[in-house]
């Protein structure tokens, strides 16, 4: 079982991805609108409820997509165990907000960025290539 985990601040949007990763055999979504309870119930994961991707907003209160990096690599090194793929998504990747330099960062980084709205098939595309399934 692939363990997927999505973050978001608004409920609809993690809602939609776990809807759209629930087309995929063999994929296990829990979502999270705080970045807070996450990364709590992260440092207590057993290692096959360690998720393999994430999913996380780049904008969120107390928190960004640079910040979701550093904290889940720092869990993940401290409990020996694989960084999961991460893809960012937001509302703002297009613009010239706020987040442009946290998505130029992100990216240069080697991080995948998905704008919102988002399509079902490139969800299960991206999900099914971070974690190296078939279609």
């Amino acid at each position: 079982m692939s363990r997927v985990v999505v973050i978001d601040d608004d409920e609809g949007t993690v809602e939609i991805i776990a809807a759209f990763l629930s087309e995929i055999p063999g994929i296990s979504s829990r979502v999270y609108t705080s970045p807070r309870i996450l990364l709590n119930e992260l440092s207590t994961m057993t290692a096959c409820e360690y998720p393999r991707l994430v999913f996380s907003d780049i904008l969120m209160p107390d928190f960004n997509g640079l910040q979701m990096i550093d904290e889940i690599t720092a869990i993940g090194r401290a409990r020996g165990l694989l960084m999961p793929q991460m893809i960012f998504i937001s509302g703002r990747i297009e613009d010239r907000s706020q987040g442009d330099d946290l998505v130029r960062i992100i990216r240069e980084r080697g991080y995948q960025t998905l704008a919102k709205p988002f399509r079902m098939e490139t969800i299960l595309q991206v999900a099914r290539g971070a974690l190296g399934l078939s279609s």
